[in-house]
Protein backbone atom coordinates (compact mmCIF):
# COMPACT_ATOMS: atom_id res chain seq x y z
CA UNK A 1 0.00 0.00 0.00
CA UNK A 2 3.07 2.03 -0.17
CA UNK A 3 1.84 3.71 -3.01
CA UNK A 4 -1.57 5.50 -1.57
CA UNK A 5 -1.08 8.67 -0.73
CA UNK A 6 -0.72 9.62 3.32
CA UNK A 7 -4.49 11.42 2.63
CA UNK A 8 -5.65 7.98 1.35
CA UNK A 9 -4.25 5.86 3.41
CA UNK A 10 -6.23 7.92 6.25
CA UNK A 11 -9.12 7.70 4.95
CA UNK A 12 -8.92 3.80 4.75
CA UNK A 13 -7.86 3.71 8.40
CA UNK A 14 -10.41 5.86 9.43
CA UNK A 15 -12.97 3.48 7.28
CA UNK A 16 -12.14 1.26 9.01
CA UNK A 17 -12.43 2.56 12.71
CA UNK A 18 -15.84 3.21 11.21
CA UNK A 19 -16.37 -0.30 10.80
CA UNK A 20 -15.10 -1.50 13.95
CA UNK A 21 -16.66 1.01 16.05
CA UNK A 22 -20.33 0.18 14.56
CA UNK A 23 -19.52 -3.68 15.22
CA UNK A 24 -18.37 -2.65 19.26
CA UNK A 25 -21.13 -0.47 19.35
CA UNK A 26 -23.73 -3.23 18.17
CA UNK A 27 -22.03 -5.55 20.23
CA UNK A 28 -22.25 -3.49 23.12
CA UNK A 29 -26.23 -2.54 22.53
CA UNK A 30 -26.57 -6.65 22.59
CA UNK A 31 -25.15 -7.05 25.75
CA UNK A 32 -27.21 -4.13 27.33
CA UNK A 33 -30.05 -5.93 25.91
CA UNK A 34 -29.37 -9.35 27.42
CA UNK A 35 -28.52 -8.10 30.99
CA UNK A 36 -31.92 -6.50 30.86
CA UNK A 37 -33.47 -9.63 29.42
CA UNK A 38 -31.52 -11.86 32.34
CA UNK A 39 -32.95 -9.79 35.01
CA UNK A 40 -35.91 -9.64 33.56
CA UNK A 41 -36.41 -5.96 32.82
CA UNK A 42 -37.62 -5.77 29.22
CA UNK A 43 -39.52 -3.07 28.07
CA UNK A 44 -41.40 -3.81 24.55
CA UNK A 45 -40.81 -0.78 21.83
CA UNK A 46 -43.66 -2.70 20.18
CA UNK A 47 -43.76 -1.81 16.20
CA UNK A 48 -45.78 -3.85 13.16
CA UNK A 49 -42.67 -5.22 11.76
CA UNK A 50 -42.30 -7.55 8.51
CA UNK A 51 -39.97 -10.79 9.62
CA UNK A 52 -39.03 -11.65 6.27
CA UNK A 53 -37.52 -8.40 5.87
CA UNK A 54 -36.07 -8.55 9.70
CA UNK A 55 -34.42 -11.42 8.63
CA UNK A 56 -32.50 -9.97 5.56
CA UNK A 57 -31.75 -7.04 7.37
CA UNK A 58 -29.95 -8.88 9.79
CA UNK A 59 -28.24 -11.49 7.38
CA UNK A 60 -26.96 -8.25 5.53
CA UNK A 61 -24.85 -7.32 8.78
CA UNK A 62 -23.86 -10.85 9.57
CA UNK A 63 -22.68 -11.47 5.94
CA UNK A 64 -19.09 -12.18 7.26
CA UNK A 65 -20.11 -14.69 9.74
CA UNK A 66 -22.15 -16.41 7.24
CA UNK A 67 -19.72 -16.43 4.31
CA UNK A 68 -19.43 -19.64 4.32
CA UNK A 69 -23.20 -21.05 3.67
CA UNK A 70 -26.13 -20.14 1.19
CA UNK A 71 -28.80 -18.94 3.33
CA UNK A 72 -32.17 -18.69 1.81
CA UNK A 73 -35.19 -16.48 2.73
CA UNK A 74 -38.85 -17.73 2.18
CA UNK A 75 -41.19 -16.41 3.43
CA UNK A 76 -45.40 -16.38 1.59
CA UNK A 77 -45.79 -13.33 -0.37
CA UNK A 78 -48.37 -10.89 1.63
CA UNK A 79 -47.46 -12.47 5.25
CA UNK A 80 -48.47 -10.12 7.84
CA UNK A 81 -46.82 -8.09 10.56
CA UNK A 82 -46.14 -8.68 13.73
CA UNK A 83 -46.19 -6.50 16.35
CA UNK A 84 -43.12 -6.80 18.25
CA UNK A 85 -39.84 -4.89 18.93
CA UNK A 86 -37.65 -4.84 16.09
CA UNK A 87 -34.39 -4.27 18.14
CA UNK A 88 -35.03 -7.77 19.97
CA UNK A 89 -36.16 -9.59 17.04
CA UNK A 90 -33.28 -8.49 15.22
CA UNK A 91 -30.92 -9.59 18.09
CA UNK A 92 -33.14 -13.04 18.43
CA UNK A 93 -32.87 -14.01 14.88
CA UNK A 94 -29.09 -13.32 15.18
CA UNK A 95 -28.68 -15.69 17.76
CA UNK A 96 -30.50 -18.38 15.83
CA UNK A 97 -28.39 -17.66 12.54
CA UNK A 98 -25.35 -17.40 14.29
CA UNK A 99 -25.84 -20.76 15.84
CA UNK A 100 -26.60 -22.22 12.53
CA UNK A 101 -23.76 -20.74 11.48
CA UNK A 102 -21.93 -22.02 13.22
CA UNK A 103 -23.10 -25.41 13.88
CA UNK A 104 -24.29 -26.26 10.01
CA UNK A 105 -21.22 -27.89 8.17
CA UNK A 106 -19.33 -26.12 6.15
CA UNK A 107 -20.78 -25.11 2.61
CA UNK A 108 -24.62 -26.37 3.44
CA UNK A 109 -27.46 -24.23 2.96
CA UNK A 110 -29.52 -22.42 5.68
CA UNK A 111 -32.85 -21.80 5.26
CA UNK A 112 -35.06 -19.32 7.00
CA UNK A 113 -38.60 -19.65 6.23
CA UNK A 114 -42.16 -18.41 7.85
CA UNK A 115 -46.02 -18.64 7.40
CA UNK A 116 -48.88 -18.10 9.74
CA UNK A 117 -50.30 -21.57 11.71
CA UNK A 118 -53.41 -20.66 13.21
CA UNK A 119 -53.21 -17.29 14.65
CA UNK A 120 -49.60 -17.07 14.61
CA UNK A 121 -46.63 -16.32 12.36
CA UNK A 122 -44.16 -19.16 13.10
CA UNK A 123 -40.74 -18.66 11.98
CA UNK A 124 -37.90 -21.57 11.54
CA UNK A 125 -34.07 -21.53 11.10
CA UNK A 126 -33.07 -25.00 9.64
CA UNK A 127 -29.44 -26.00 9.43
CA UNK A 128 -27.55 -29.33 7.81
CA UNK A 129 -25.05 -29.31 11.33
CA UNK A 130 -24.29 -32.29 13.48
CA UNK A 131 -27.75 -32.49 14.96
CA UNK A 132 -28.69 -31.96 18.70
CA UNK A 133 -29.45 -35.50 20.71
CA UNK A 134 -32.93 -36.23 21.82
CA UNK A 135 -31.72 -35.97 25.22
CA UNK A 136 -29.99 -32.21 25.08
CA UNK A 137 -32.95 -30.90 23.41
CA UNK A 138 -35.25 -30.12 26.48
CA UNK A 139 -32.11 -28.20 27.86
CA UNK A 140 -30.54 -26.17 24.88
CA UNK A 141 -32.64 -22.85 25.95
CA UNK A 142 -31.38 -22.95 29.18
CA UNK A 143 -29.01 -20.57 30.37
CA UNK A 144 -25.23 -21.43 30.06
CA UNK A 145 -26.52 -24.97 28.73
CA UNK A 146 -23.98 -26.59 25.70
CA UNK A 147 -24.61 -29.55 24.35
CA UNK A 148 -21.98 -32.26 25.59
CA UNK A 149 -20.69 -32.74 21.78
CA UNK A 150 -20.47 -29.18 21.08
CA UNK A 151 -18.80 -27.56 23.79
CA UNK A 152 -15.47 -28.89 23.24
CA UNK A 153 -15.22 -27.21 19.87
CA UNK A 154 -17.21 -24.31 19.38
CA UNK A 155 -17.02 -20.83 21.52
CA UNK A 156 -19.43 -19.03 23.48
CA UNK A 157 -20.85 -19.28 26.33
CA UNK A 158 -24.26 -20.96 25.98
CA UNK A 159 -26.21 -17.87 26.41
CA UNK A 160 -27.20 -17.40 23.05
CA UNK A 161 -30.66 -19.68 22.90
CA UNK A 162 -31.03 -18.45 26.24
CA UNK A 163 -32.07 -15.13 25.25
CA UNK A 164 -33.70 -16.13 21.98
CA UNK A 165 -36.08 -17.96 24.20
CA UNK A 166 -36.78 -14.66 26.45
CA UNK A 167 -36.67 -12.46 24.19
CA UNK A 168 -39.64 -15.09 22.29
CA UNK A 169 -41.12 -15.21 25.91
CA UNK A 170 -41.69 -11.29 26.35
CA UNK A 171 -43.46 -11.11 22.90
CA UNK A 172 -45.60 -14.04 24.49
CA UNK A 173 -44.79 -16.45 21.95
CA UNK A 174 -42.84 -19.50 22.10
CA UNK A 175 -39.56 -21.04 20.72
CA UNK A 176 -38.50 -24.42 20.35
CA UNK A 177 -36.27 -27.04 18.82
CA UNK A 178 -36.43 -30.46 16.35
CA UNK A 179 -33.24 -32.15 15.63
CA UNK A 180 -32.37 -35.39 14.24
CA UNK A 181 -28.59 -36.72 14.60
CA UNK A 182 -26.41 -35.91 11.62
CA UNK A 183 -28.92 -34.55 9.61
CA UNK A 184 -29.27 -30.96 11.05
CA UNK A 185 -31.92 -28.72 13.25
CA UNK A 186 -34.61 -26.61 12.90
CA UNK A 187 -35.12 -23.86 15.47
CA UNK A 188 -38.53 -22.81 15.37
CA UNK A 189 -40.17 -19.58 16.88
CA UNK A 190 -44.11 -18.34 17.01
CA UNK A 191 -45.29 -14.75 17.78
CA UNK A 192 -48.71 -14.24 18.14
CA UNK A 193 -50.62 -12.59 15.59
CA UNK A 194 -54.02 -11.14 16.94
CA UNK A 195 -52.48 -8.13 18.90
CA UNK A 196 -51.38 -7.15 15.53
CA UNK A 197 -54.63 -6.79 13.91
CA UNK A 198 -56.72 -5.65 17.11
CA UNK A 199 -54.17 -2.34 16.75
CA UNK A 200 -54.58 -1.88 13.08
Amino acid sequence: SSHLTSAEQQRNYIALVDEETDRLNALVSDAIQMARLEAGHVKLQLEQIDLADTARRVLDKMQPVCEDHVVGVAFPAGSPKVLADPALIELMLRQLIGNAAKYGNPRTPIQISGGVDGGKMVVSVCDQGPGIAEADLPRIFDRFYRAGRTKNHVPGAGLGLFIAREIVRAHGGEIWAESKLGTGSVFRFSLPLEQAEATQ
